[in-house]
């Protein structure tokens, strides 16, 4: 296993899906990735090169994911509870806030 963006990635298994494991990084995003370092269809990790991986890495951090990403939203939820708005209540009283 290795650690990567804080999260547990099994290198060798399809690159595309371990990307998936990372919180903020779906489907969509991690097959762009992909495609950008120039990775295979059915690459592993192990299958990468050092400038693939550094290329990869830079990638990743461009976009806000993982912790900083967990941070950013809980900060939101805590700025509409302070504000009290309608929102933020639902938020306080762990009811739905989307309508649901």
């Amino acid at each position: 296993m290795i650690l990567f963006f804080e999260t547990k990635i099994n290198p060798k298994k399809i690159l595309k899906n371990e990307l998936k494991k990372i919180y903020g990084i779906g489907s969509s995003f991690s097959q762009d990735l992909c495609f950008k370092i120039g990775a295979q269809k059915n690459a592993t990790f192990i299958c990468l090169t050092g400038s693939q991986v550094s290329l990869l890495k830079i990638l990743i951090e461009k976009q806000l994911v993982g912790s900083r990403l967990r941070r950013y939203v809980t900060e939101n939820i805590k700025e509409l509870v302070q504000k009290k708005c309608y929102r933020g209540v639902r938020h306080k009283n762990k009811l739905p806030v989307r309508g649901q």
